[in-house]
């Protein structure tokens, strides 16, 4: 049917030769992608890429068709997929398009410094090209996650697909918006079940510090200060509060990523 679980060399040598093809057909010599007017040609250039790469041209096989686009309005979140539930999906998507829209937003305004990186679905992204990369893999295993099972959300299966396909611990980004978007792998997960068990591990790779207690974090322009370190609660161990009394919980990456 269709390759969904792979290993990390596979996933690592994918991502790199779906970058390079994706440069040099642009004839770009930065990741550091441009919004023009011609920018929706990026997003069906790496969907072909990632069925190429990873699925086997499985979508162009069975002749799925798509429509993409770039939304300057978009702010609730970086991507998304439209969708009509169907018994056959594979046909229903041959005659009419998956609709996918991506956050200008998001993807155009980060890495304005050198150096900077942002994170998506828990990987480290050192360029918008890589931010547009990771976005776009959700958005077809949301798409996977229809055509096996007729509809998707972001439940344990969902999840699970997007760590073995992959390599997603988290389902969030930390791209700069009023709100933080986020939905940890490890939300309604048994405490037995190994993606729990890594996303575990992962967090505490990053120790919280004591000299944290009283630190400034600067959010949204807006200073606040950690008020309250809890160790035992590996997802958001940082709590901070601001002067008017309005609170955050963070994670041990976000903290550090905020701390003035």
């Amino acid at each position: 049917m269709i390759k969904t679980n792979f290993s990390e060399e596979e996933i690592l040598d994918n991502r790199i030769a779906i970058k390079d093809e994706f440069l040099k057909t642009f004839n770009l010599n930065s990741e550091h992608l441009q919004n023009t007017k011609n920018s929706a040609m990026y997003l069906q250039c790496l969907f072909h890429l990632y069925d190429k790469y990873f699925f086997h041209h499985f979508f162009d096989n069975h002749n799925i068709q798509t429509t993409f686009r770039f939304s300057n309005k978009m702010t609730s979140s970086a991507g998304c997929v439209s969708y009509v539930r169907y018994a056959d999906m594979l046909d229903y998507y041959s005659k009419n398009p998956l609709k996918f829209k991506f956050s200008a937003y998001y993807i155009f305004r980060n890495f304005s410094y050198k150096g900077s990186t942002e994170v998506v679905n828990g990987i480290t992204a050192f360029s918008r090209l890589e931010v547009l990369m990771y976005v776009m893999e959700h958005e077809i295993m949301h798409v996977i996650d229809r055509i096996l099972y007729g509809k998707s959300g972001h439940n344990y299966r969902f999840k699970k697909l997007c760590y073995n396909c992959f390599r997603h611990t988290e389902i969030f980004h930390s791209i700069s918006n009023d709100d933080f978007l986020r939905e940890d792998i490890a939300a309604n997960i048994s405490e037995s079940d190994n993606i729990k068990k890594i996303f575990e591990k992962n967090a505490k790779k990053i120790e919280i510090s004591k000299d944290w207690f009283g630190k400034k974090m600067k959010i949204n322009n807006t200073i606040y200060t950690i008020f309250k370190i809890n160790p035992r609660n590996y997802k958001y161990p940082i709590i901070a509060k601001s002067k008017t009394g309005k609170m955050f919980k963070l994670s041990k990456r976000q903290t550090i990523k905020y701390m003035i």
